[in-house]
């Protein structure tokens, strides 16, 4: 990206903030370029087309994710950084409805597999990090953390969607119960639990 003044780092945060705005589905390459100070036509100078855009986007927010999670979770005991980790997880994407569907519609935008797979990972890296603590074998982690990123996926989609609203329970109690639920389950495949409870 070689227009003077403009950079990779603006072009994204640009399109983040309108994103945001205006809604994942509506952003285009048009409104971009207006904003951006330039015509539709120059952003091909920087840019290969709107899926890059929106792979760049998705990028950012997976750090931006793994980066809140691992502020709130730092020093914190495993258990605890754990439940507090899912809290911020769906606080991300409650706060950030739209770059957070960027960041899940990321396969669909991108054909590069080595940027997929690292953003993927940027954006549970942290989570990952605290389950680690758990001393899980490969592939029972591997099974876990795909269970954790469908299950939280799964809640802040349905709530995003209007769901989870009936029964006069709160989302909250139910997310509660729900994040207890997992850690139960990490720590029914933790070899390390399962030798401490063998101990007492």
């Amino acid at each position: 990206m070689n227009k003077k003044g403009l950079t990779s780092e603006e072009i994204t945060k640009a399109a983040s903030q309108m994103i945001a705005e205006v809604g994942y589905a509506n952003f285009s390459l048009r409104d971009l370029a207006a904003r951006l100070g330039v015509r539709p036509s120059s952003l091909y100078n920087h840019i290969t087309g709107i899926g890059e855009i929106n792979t760049a986007v998705a990028v950012d927010a997976s750090l931006q994710m793994n980066r809140r999670i691992e502020e709130a979770t730092r020093d914190l005991p495993p258990e605890e950084a754990f439940l507090k980790g899912l809290a911020e997880y769906r606080a991300f994407a409650s706060e950030n409805p739209e770059i957070y569907k960027a960041l899940f519609r990321m396969p669909e935008q991108s054909n590069d597999e080595e940027l997929l797979r690292r953003a993927t990972l940027y954006a549970v890296r942290a989570l990952r990090l605290i389950c680690l603590d758990f001393e899980l074998d490969d592939d029972d982690m591997i099974h876990f953390m795909r269970c954790l990123r469908s299950t939280l996926h799964g809640f802040v989609s349905l709530t995003a969607e209007g769901f989870l609203l009936r029964g006069g329970v709160p989302r909250d109690e139910s997310f509660a119960v729900l994040s207890q639920m997992l850690l139960n389950q990490l720590k029914s495949m933790s070899p390390k639990y399962k030798k401490g409870e063998e101990e007492k």
